[in-house]
């Protein structure tokens, strides 16, 4: 009965103790930047903003080859996207070359816009 005792103090003891060190949390390790990218946030817009080029360039070449008809309000809204696009661009690579916290500010909140208007875009028809 006794050893059982001590077993009992002793195993409560190790458990107290090791609740009060406590274990650490298995987390994934954070991804490396790509190169050229100087933070997170700065490799994330620079993606957005890269697929939203990739996005405008490609309606632009269905557009010209035929493939795709944009109606005159398409064509207005697609504009407007083209000019935020450019506009967030600019701004952007403000940040990259200065990343301060009021560069990184307006290139978020042009970022932002960006994405917005593009989720916002009509559906142009397809021939």
């Amino acid at each position: 009965m006794k050893r059982l005792m001590k077993l009992t103090a002793y195993l409560t003891l190790g458990l107290g103790i090791g609740w009060m060190i406590g274990c650490t949390t298995a987390t994934a390790p954070t991804p490396p930047l790509a190169p050229g990218y100087t933070s997170q946030a700065d490799q994330t817009m620079g993606e957005i903003l890269a697929g939203a080029h990739s996005f405008y360039t490609s309606i632009q070449q269905q557009s010209a080859a035929g493939t795709m008809t944009l109606s005159a309000t398409e064509k207005q809204a697609f504009n407007v996207f083209a000019v935020s696009l450019n506009t967030a661009q600019t701004v952007y690579l403000a940040y990259h070359a200065n990343p301060t916290a009021a560069n990184l500010a307006a290139a978020q909140t042009a970022v932002n816009q960006v994405q917005q208007q593009q989720a916002a875009l009509p559906t142009p028809k397809v021939n």
